[in-house]
């Protein structure tokens, strides 16, 4: 039986194939992967959990987990402590973690632009962004192997309060028709 966690869930991400689901939630609930199949014949569709990405020992992991490498094959989460985590989409296995030197990490991105390396990019709640690759194409296996820093930047400026940004709103109707 399958029971649910009792968290927000910041995010839903589909894989390139469409047929896998990443669910993120906040606080100590690991990220999870949910497979959707249509029902052959029918208008109804089974989903099925694939995969719970566990860490060593529980974690606040913050913001959204992501799909990584070619065709999705890695998951990547951030914790509130500044660990980075990445495990293998097909089996569930963490394959390497590391500790950015900033205190609280608050994002990570996936580079996909970058085919034939590893990349992603680090933010702190600081106002630090940090990229990060290896040489080869998809994370070290060994725990004791290191990612690669390869570039950091902080904004010359604190970060502001949310209550001091300024909110721009966009309006995205189709007037061709009106």
């Amino acid at each position: 039986m399958i029971e649910p966690f009792n968290s927000q869930v910041p995010l839903l991400q589909d894989t390139e194939e469409g047929n896998d689901v990443l669910v993120s939630y906040e606080g100590k609930a690991p990220p999870q992967v949910w497979h959707i199949d249509r029902i052959p014949g029918e208008d109804k569709h089974r989903i099925d959990l694939a995969h719970t990405y566990f860490t060593k020992s529980p974690v606040d992991l913050v913001g959204p987990s992501y799909f990584g490498g070619t065709k999705d094959t890695f998951v990547l989460a951030a914790s509130q402590g500044g660990e980075v985590y990445i495990w293998e989409r097909s089996s569930g296995v963490l394959l390497h973690s590391f500790k950015a030197p900033d205190q609280q990490l608050t994002n990570l991105a996936w580079n996909h632009k970058s085919p034939s390396r590893f990349m992603l990019a680090s933010a702190a709640h600081d106002g630090m962004v940090r990229i990060w690759t290896t040489e080869a194409a998809s994370p070290p296996r060994n725990p004791e192997s290191e990612l690669q820093e390869v570039s950091s930047y902080r904004p010359s400026r604190p970060p502001m309060e949310p209550s001091q940004q300024d909110v721009v709103s966009t309006d995205i109707s189709d007037n061709h028709g009106a």
